[in-house]
C-alpha cells in the first residue's frame, strides 16, 4: 500500500507527503520472518524561478519482525536539494 498526496502550500511553496506499508512472510528454515515496514515521508519545494526549486525532505522507516527481533530497524532520513532546469 503506498498512497501520496501533493498539496500546494503558497504561490512558491509546494508540500508532497507519502507512505508505504509493507508485510512480508519466509517460511524458510534459514532465515524465517514475518515483518511489517512503514516508511513516511515528506518533501517541500520552494520554485525561486521556473528554473531554480529548492526542496527539503523529511522522513521515517519502521521494520517489526516478530519471528526474528534482530531485524527491527527504525530510521529517520533528512535530505536537501538544489535543481536547476533549463
Amino acid at each position: 500500500l503506498s498512497p501520496s498526496l501533493t498539496v500546494p502550500l503558497s504561490k512558491s511553496w509546494t508540500g508532497q507527503w507519502w507512505g508505504t506499508w509493507t508485510q512480508s512472510k519466509s517460511t524458510s528454515v534459514l532465515f524465517p520472518s514475518n515483518a511489517t515496514d512503514l516508511a513516511i515521508n515528506s518533501e517541500y519545494t520552494w520554485m525561486q524561478s521556473k528554473a531554480f526549486t529548492l526542496t527539503l525532505g523529511l522522513g521515517g522507516n519502521w521494520n517489526k519482525d516478530t519471528v526474528t527481533p534482530a531485524n527491527d530497524a527504525n530510521g529517520l532520513t533528512a535530505s536537501m536539494r538544489y535543481s536547476y532546469s533549463f
